[in-house]
């Protein structure tokens, strides 16, 4: 029997582990109480230590030990990465058009929006704070800070066009109404709605204690 922790290594070696006869079980760190005394000091063996007394807590059937996480499929962890990319581009347009203001802004020029449709047009239109043309060096790598933010621009838009077929479809299986009630009372837009419906009513529940 193992125990380890939901981490960046995803979920092959649980299912590694449990090909080969071994019972393996994911926690969700957050969830385990650590000793104050702990707190500060990290270590291997103090991690180990920790997670074996929680497995063993867990397995007599003690109450509120830890949270134990139900493993996804591989196509269900698969279809996570959808949104996961989605927060990394989105992150990225933030960091292009920032960057774009930043440049534009330290010659005098606040009025520029690089989301715009019409941003390359705009760009030509644009003058210094003192009157002059847009210097050649700085438009140049303005020009090729657009065309990354044009590429992540794409990128988002074709992740949102996967998703939204993704999760329609399944979606389609839920009872009559259910979307329109969602839809009144959550702020989400209409493509963030559907993503939100599918956490809700498609996302594994807790492991339960043998206990």
């Amino acid at each position: 029997m193992t125990i380890h922790e939901v981490g960046l290594d995803g979920f092959w070696i649980h299912r590694l582990l449990e090909a080969n006869g071994v019972e393996s079980h994911v926690v969700d760190p957050a969830s385990i109480a650590v000793p104050r005394r702990h707190r500060r000091a990290k270590t291997d063996a103090i991690d180990g230590e920790t997670l074996l007394r929680t497995l063993m807590a867990w397995q007599r059937g003690e109450p509120r030990v830890c949270a134990m996480t139900v493993p996804p499929s591989p196509s269900e962890e698969d279809r996570r990465r959808i949104s996961r990319e989605r927060a990394t581009l989105l992150q990225e347009r933030i960091r292009h058009t920032n960057r774009i203001r930043g440049l534009l802004f330290g010659q005098g020029i606040t009025n520029y929006n690089p989301l715009h449709k019409n941003r390359r047009e705009c760009l030509e239109e644009l003058r210094t704070g003192d009157g002059r043309s847009m210097p050649a060096h700085l438009k140049s790598e303005i020009l090729r800070e657009i065309d990354r933010l044009e590429l992540v621009i794409r990128q988002i838009g074709e992740v949102e066009a996967e998703r939204d077929e993704m999760v329609t479809v399944r979606l389609a299986h839920l009872p009559i109404g259910t979307h329109d009630s969602m839809a009144a009372t959550c702020r989400f837009s209409a493509p963030e709605l559907i993503a939100e419906l599918y956490r809700d009513f498609f996302k594994p529940g807790p492991e339960t204690s043998p206990g």
